[in-house]
């Protein structure tokens, strides 16, 4: 299996940040916020595999990779970059957004000793999820299942089938979004069914709290879905190495009008953070 693509960029000798996109972006949706956060911290942005440009060094695999897969290559990509950094017992903090996020905590879960913290963007440990809410997850990820599955046969269809969603939910990478990027939805949906034993994040919110690890939680609250759990916000804020913030936007909230009040919350986060723990 090839290892995840990185850029790594910022101060060499800072502590190290991983960034993890979602669908249908890759690496550079992370540009703007850790242009900002480079002269203080070792910014390693990753893409995920079918994700970004299409070229030589992105083959395209049709079944993609499930989450056992992402989470080791995640955790090889943490030992690589700490090795060539000189450190490799420091932990890293997490910058996650919408799979990023699904991954991070479950590689956090497994591995809780190589994370320091965790930055997650929309995409919470809890949801307000009721009939019609439950209902709307269920179309929309189905719909993309199915976009995945016509597109093994029918490229072309598959990949409209996904910029045309991408383009509804306003995806700021929907011209480019394709049908083999859809694959988290199928493993998430055959884990569910087949291999719940093997997601070891949400059971251990049964034995270590809702709120089991430093996090500044960010969301848009302008979507029909996906809203986090008030009593799961409430057990972050009651953390003092903690906090959560919303934001009148959509998923993507942390780019255009709030990008410089979000980038600057998080500086600033992490600066206590890591300041905390010297």
């Amino acid at each position: 299996m090839q290892k995840l693509r990185k850029i790594v960029s910022g101060n060499a000798k800072g502590p190290t940040l991983l960034f993890v996109h979602g669908w249908p972006d890759d690496a550079s949706l992370f540009e703007p916020m850790a242009k900002q956060l480079e002269p203080t911290y070792r910014c390693v942005r990753v893409t995920l595999p079918n994700y970004g440009p299409l070229g030589p060094e992105n083959p395209q695999s049709r079944r993609g990779v499930n989450l056992d897969e992402i989470v080791a290559l995640l955790h090889e990509a943490v030992l690589d970059v700490q090795r060539d950094a000189g450190r490799p017992e420091e932990p890293v903090t997490l910058v996650l957004h919408d799979w990023g996020c699904t991954f991070g905590y479950e590689l956090e879960a497994r591995y809780p000793d190589l994370v320091r913290g965790v930055v997650g963007l929309d995409i919470g440990l809890k949801f307000n999820m009721g009939p019609m809410g439950a209902l709307g997850v269920l179309v929309y990820q189905w719909y993309l299942i199915g976009a995945w599955l016509i597109g093994q046969v029918l490229p072309p269809i598959g990949n409209a089938l996904t910029r045309a969603y991408a383009r509804l939910g306003g995806a700021p990478q929907a011209a480019v979004a394709r049908s083999t990027m859809n694959y988290p939805y199928f493993w998430f949906w055959y884990y569910m069914f087949f291999r719940r034993g093997n997601v070891k994040q949400q059971r251990q919110l049964r034995t270590r709290g809702l709120a089991p690890f430093p996090m500044l939680f960010l969301y848009g609250t302008r979507k029909p879905f996906l809203l986090p759990s008030e009593k799961w916000l409430a057990a972050v804020r009651a953390r003092p190495d903690s906090d959560a913030k919303a934001y009148d936007a959509g998923h993507w909230f942390f780019l255009g009008k709030y990008q410089d009040d979000v980038n600057s919350r998080v500086s600033a986060w992490l600066d206590k953070l890591h300041s905390a723990r010297k």
